[in-house]
């Protein structure tokens, strides 16, 4: 018992929940606050600790007697309790009497509702789901919390008691009751008295758990035979429950059966828990949530109920609702009643028990439930307790956190993953004693201070060996708890901080140490240099951790390990998590107003590593808050030893000295005391501090805040998250090697796509002008991963002027161009296509999810690829290519082209505007339907087969003449899709000039068709090569302002009509001469997931070399070879997406169909296009 019911000598105040079958007391006590914790904020009177236990009916007396005994005088005090017991009178009087206390009655819903919101406000992993078919871990646990973004109210609250009462709760005191029933656990236990004799729980629940209800209930298979198909039900689906047993003489064998008695009791449980099930659904289908809370004695984490709940809600409900349980819900109405309570906590003043937060106590609390049933003949104290530690602070989620996704601050659940488990698990094990010297260390003086770590070692292994059998026992088991666990346990036995000692030694070092470290960057001209020599420090620091084995074994070394050679272990880039320049490239462009940076451990961490780092940023403009633990925990440095840390340190360096005044540089705490950190608890201080001072940059640093939590942390603004990787397990699996380095910038996720994008946009669209019918494969096997789930082959040629011709991607630049034109036999280059990507980095969208985002991308290529098809280029120009007439080219500029949306040459579609928290992306395609150009002499052959490769000798400015013939025709766009028709007629007439020499008019060709088979593009197609070169006219229609502007995809923009009539312009030489580079003619891959688009003018290309198979870049130079660039390492970047590594993003068939889901509305449209477009190819 007195392990149940601690503290009490120091108890205060009590409040008891008195059921049929169990009791629940919740009191609250003082507890010593260790010196460690103790600073300029918090009082020395110590902490408050809420201690809740239940026990049952029958010890009612013992544990009243033992509290008496032990709290000493309560007479005179206030108990509130709740009752739903009939006969609670006598339990009360037992109460009063023997404790000498006033008994005050309150309200049992209210209590509910009040003790309810609390433990969801309070305790992180309260909420559960069940799953009885996952195999590894049944339990699936979850956060509730109020935020900024999010509220947890309103939810239902479903109390299976006697009865069954449904409460929809809107606020925290304002509910309304909204249904119930009167079948629930009294009708359970009734009928189950009267069936078999029985009414214990525990036996009736392993009765039920054997049981096949299946001997005695009538099934849908049992009515309608092999007839059950056409109604659309399953062949077990109870039809009745004891529908079998209404035949006496079937009855009378039943009873026979040794087993009958467990197929009544499941059979029985199955009725009423489909009831509950199927009543809460008709409730709910009036209510405006999804939020479901099921507690109650009759539920009390009971698998096989949990389990039939779960099914009936998910049967009843077709799927839309889903059970949730709580973890701690027997105490919610105890925990109500002192909420409810006249008297408060007395060190709080006029700040009651809702006013501040509470930390789960793991070392002073049971498990999750009784898994093995307990019999009645048990003789111990059988008591579930729940302890929690008040954080004498109001503690919100972090308000950055990006508010359209669900933060997980753990990396791994061992939960699920039972390798990672096992090696956690055995990694505590190994280390425990190891971290019960440093304590026996720290407290050298104390006699005790051997015995006391020899309890820790075996309290905690104890609970290692339980969460080996259990992990859910304390909610999701991760390292952060692991970690939490094993500081709780040392703290309860009065070892403060262990490294105590170890701290103030090397924080007095590094302080000595700073000015060196500072001379040196000061010393550094390049402000770019210098602030990645400052990021290096911060890493460098970071390889000084206590807590892992191999640094240990460094810092334990012969050698005194120095900051020097901690910069030395630090690898060469490029490093496994290599964000480096992204993060560069944002901080100097414009840089960053305020940053905040999430520290580590103690000494040359926080001193030579965060310090000059965040040095670098106020020379830079930047407000700089350092945020540190408030309690101990292994090295980590605390609020207290930081605040006499920067002391010293300003006097030593002038500029955080004059900064510190100024306010532009000051250090907080997040209210927390860990090696790992939760941004779901920080201090409410430091949220208002975030939200006043407009942070606009993240920092987090340490392999337990950057890798083991948060790695996959979203934020509204950018991030930076940098560890140096101290554990071999982990940087196994990360695919690096001991000490890597993982630097991960927010900005680099978003950076890697537009590149990524960019790449595979001009490779696509380059190969839709080769001519010839591709297969490009838009869904890829599960274990095939490329970027954006878009398969293209990377034709060499085209990958190495990428290389050659972009150097940086957006948004590093503002802009690049991808550009096509004509190159006559004439030497006119006449420009007819741009594609324009640019990223706009003010136009920002913070509830944009990089997940998100990344499909989005994915939907943008794959509209991209059907764009680049669409073009007047690719449908009429491509495959009439001659070295009579003109052949393709195609540029790459790094900055804007000569389109722009005001000229009047080009019609402009926005194929999107993808936004994004670092800046939109567009994509802008402009296009030419007509241009035209008079022949002139030129000393430039036309590129033929024995000369593709000569260089014309400059641009050649084509200038249209007054008077000179303009022909016209349509183009396959439209506003709507369903009036496409594929292409125009093929060309029908044509008069051949006696050579290109001779400076007469070139082949010209003439297509016609009539207007029936031409559909809505009426009128003669007539394709002028040489002396004028006429593209196809766009219809008689106006773009409306709206589609100029839309961000949807080219499904619904690019296909609209608009009329232009525009002539080329005269454009400016290249720097370079340009070189004709040929493509070599390549087929691609077909696949079974592929979808071939093809082009709908077919030619006869057997007659010359040029035609429908090549296209050609304008190169720079062929040899030029970007510095430092690699051709093979290019490729392989191109060609395969390391998903793995982008955070938060995770390709699956459901988020794609979410983005396809998106276009719904378009689906018809277009499958009557692309049928009218096949059936076009076939007729031509």
């Amino acid at each position: 018992m007195e392990c149940a019911l601690r503290n009490l000598c120091a108890a205060e105040h009590f409040s008891f929940d008195i059921g049929l079958r169990v009791i629940k007391v919740v009191y609250t006590s003082r507890i010593h606050r260790h010196p460690a914790i103790v600073n300029e904020k918090f009082s020395k009177e110590g902490g408050t600790r809420l201690h809740c236990i239940h026990f049952p009916f029958t010890d009612l007396d013992k544990v009243c007697e033992y509290i008496a005994q032990k709290v000493g005088n309560l007479s005179g005090k206030t108990v509130q309790f709740t009752s739903t017991h009939k006969d609670s009178e006598e339990c009360v009087r037992i109460i009063r009497d023997t404790l000498r206390v006033k008994m005050e009655r309150v309200n049992d819903m209210r209590c509910h509702v009040k003790g309810t919101n609390f433990l969801l406000s309070n305790i992180l992993d309260e909420v559960f789901v069940y799953d009885h078919h996952n195999v590894d871990c049944r339990y699936f646990f979850q956060t509730c919390l109020n935020s900024p973004h999010s509220s947890v109210y309103p939810y239902v609250l479903v109390n299976v008691g006697t009865g069954m009462s449904i409460v929809r709760v809107n606020s925290e005191s304002d509910f309304e009751y909204i249904g119930g029933s009167h079948c629930g656990g009294g009708a359970f236990f009734g009928l189950a008295q009267l069936l078999i004799g029985s009414a214990d729980m525990d036996e009736l629940l392993v009765m039920a758990e054997d049981g096949d209800h299946r001997k005695v209930d009538s099934l849908v298979s049992d009515i309608y035979g092999m007839k059950y198909e056409g109604l659309g039900l399953p062949p077990d689906l109870i039809a009745g429950s004891f529908g079998k047993c209404s035949n006496t003489k079937f009855a009378d064998q039943v009873k026979n059966d040794p087993d009958y008695r467990k197929d009544c009791i499941r059979s029985l449980l199955l009725m009423i828990s489909n009831s509950i099930g199927q009543v809460v659904s008709l409730v709910l289908n009036n209510e405006k949530t999804n939020r479901l809370f099921f507690n109650g004695f009759m539920v009390r984490n009971h698998p096989i109920i949990m389990r039939t709940l779960s099914y009936a809600i998910n049967f009843w409900s077709k799927g839309a609702l889903q059970a949730h349980f709580l973890r701690h819900e027997a105490f919610n109405a105890a925990i109500g009643a002192m909420i409810l309570g006249k008297e408060r906590l007395e060190n709080h003043g006029e700040v009651d028990i809702e006013k501040v937060s509470w930390r789960e106590h793991y070392a002073g609390c049971s498990d999750l439930g009784r898994f093995v049933p307990r019999r009645p003949t048990d003789a111990a104290f059988r008591g579930e307790v729940l302890e929690l530690d008040c954080a004498d602070i109001l503690m919100r989620p972090f308000p950055l956190l990006s508010p359209s996704v669900e933060y997980d601050p753990d990396t791994v659940d061992l939960n699920s993953d039972l390798a990672a488990r096992e090696f956690w698990l055995t990694i505590m094990e190994e280390s425990v004693h190891k971290m019960c010297s440093k304590a026996i260390e720290s407290q050298h003086d104390s006699p005790t201070a051997a015995a006391r770590a020899d309890v820790v070692a075996k309290k905690y292994l104890e609970q290692l060996k339980l969460l080996r059998d259990k992990p859910f026992a304390y909610g999701t088991c991760n390292v952060r708890n692991l970690l939490d666990l094993r500081e709780q346990i040392f703290q309860e036995h009065d070892f403060d901080d262990p490294f105590k000692l170890q701290k103030k030694l090397e924080n007095d070092l590094a302080v000595r140490e700073l000015p060196k470290v500072v001379t040196k960057l000061d010393g550094m001209d390049d402000v770019r240099e210098r602030l990645a020599e400052a990021t290096k420090g911060l890493l460098a620091g970071n390889v000084f951790d206590w807590g892992a084995k191999e640094v240990v074994k460094l810092m334990e070394g012969k050698e005194e390990f120095t900051f020097q050679k901690a910069m030395d272990v630090v690898p060469a880039r490029p490093w496994l998590n290599d964000d480096l320049d992204e993060f560069l490239d944002a901080s100097m462009n414009g840089g960053h107003k305020s940053i905040v940076v999430f520290v580590d451990n103690s000494g040359a961490d926080v001193v030579l590593g965060v310090l000059p780092f965040a040095r670098e940023f106020l020379k830079l403009g930047s407000k700089v808050t350092i945020v540190s633990n408030l309690l101990p925990a292994l090295n980590d440095i605390t609020f207290g030893e930081l605040i006499q840390v920067m002391k010293e340190v300003t006097d030593r360096d002038e500029l955080l000295k004059r900064h510190t005044e100024k306010g532009t540089f000051k250090i907080m705490h997040s209210g927390q005391g860990s090696p790992c950190l939760d941004m779901r608890r920080v201090d409410s201080e430091l949220c208002k501090a975030v939200l006043d001072d407009k942070v606009d940059l993240v920092v987090i640093e340490g392999m337990g805040r950057a890798l083991h939590t948060n790695f996959n942390a979203q934020f509204m603004v950018p991030s930076l998250k940098a560890a140096v990787i101290k554990t071999r397990w982990l940087a196994d699996r990360m695919g690096g090697d001991i000490f890597s380095v993982s630097m991960g910038d927010s900005q680099g996720d978003f950076n890697r796509f537009v590149k990524n994008f960019s790449t595979r946009l001009i490779q696509t669209v380059v190969q839709s002008r080769l001519g010839r019918p591709t297969d490009t494969q838009c869904s890829l096997p599960a274990d095939e991963k490329d970027w954006f789930s878009f398969k293209v082959d990377e034709l060499g040629e085209v990958a190495a002027y990428i290389s050659q011709s972009l150097q940086r991607f957006p948004p590093s630049i503002d802009c690049f161009t991808l550009e096509f034109l004509l190159y006559t036999a004439s030497g006119d280059y006449l420009p007819l296509e741009e594609w324009q990507v640019s990223v706009d980095r003010d136009d920002k969208d913070l509830t944009v999810t990089m997940s998100n985002l990344y499909h989005q991308f994915g939907v943008l290529l794959r509209s991209c690829a059907i764009a680049a098809r669409m073009t007047p280029l690719s449908r009429y120009y491509v495959k009439k290519q001659s070295s009579e007439s003109f052949v393709v080219l195609y540029r790459i500029l790094d900055k804007m082209g000569n389109a722009n949306p005001s000229s009047d040459d080009y019609i402009m579609r926005q194929l999107a505007k993808l936004p994004s928290p670092y800046g939109s992306l567009s994509v802008n395609l402009f296009f030419k339907e007509k241009v035209e150009t008079t022949p002139r002499k030129s000393s430039s052959p036309a590129p033929n087969k024995t000369s593709e490769r000569q260089r014309p000798s400059s641009y050649s400015s084509a200038i249209p003449v007054e008077g000179s013939e303009r022909v016209q025709a349509t183009t396959p766009v439209s506003d709507h899709l369903h009036v496409f028709r594929g292409s125009p007629a093929t060309p029908t007439s044509t008069d051949a000039p006696s050579s290109v020499s001779d400076q007469k008019r070139m082949d010209e060709s003439t297509c016609s068709s009539s207007d029936e088979d031409a559909g809505p593009f009426r009128g003669p197609c007539q394709c002028h090569y040489g002396s004028g070169v006429s593209l196809p006219n766009m219809d008689d229609k106006t773009l409306s302002p709206g589609h100029r502007t839309s961000s949807s995809f080219p499904f619904a923009v690019l296909l609209s009509s608009s009329k232009c009539k525009c002539s080329l312009e005269k454009i400016n030489s290249p720097p370079v001469e340009p070189i004709l580079v040929e493509e070599e003619k390549r087929e691609s891959t077909n696949s079974a997931s592929s979808h071939s688009e093809s082009e709908s003018d077919e030619e006869d290309s057997s007659a010359d070399p040029l035609a429908s198979a090549k296209i050609f870049s304008i190169s720079p130079s062929t040899s030029h070879v970007a510095p430092g660039s690699n051709l093979g390492e290019f490729l392989e970047q191109c060609r395969h997406a390391p998903v793995d590594g982008i955070h938060g993003v995770t390709d699956t068939p459901n988020l794609i169909k979410n983005q396809i889901d998106e276009f719904a509305s378009h689906i018809s449209e277009f499958d009557h296009f692309v049928k009218e477009v096949e059936e076009r190819v076939d007729h031509d």
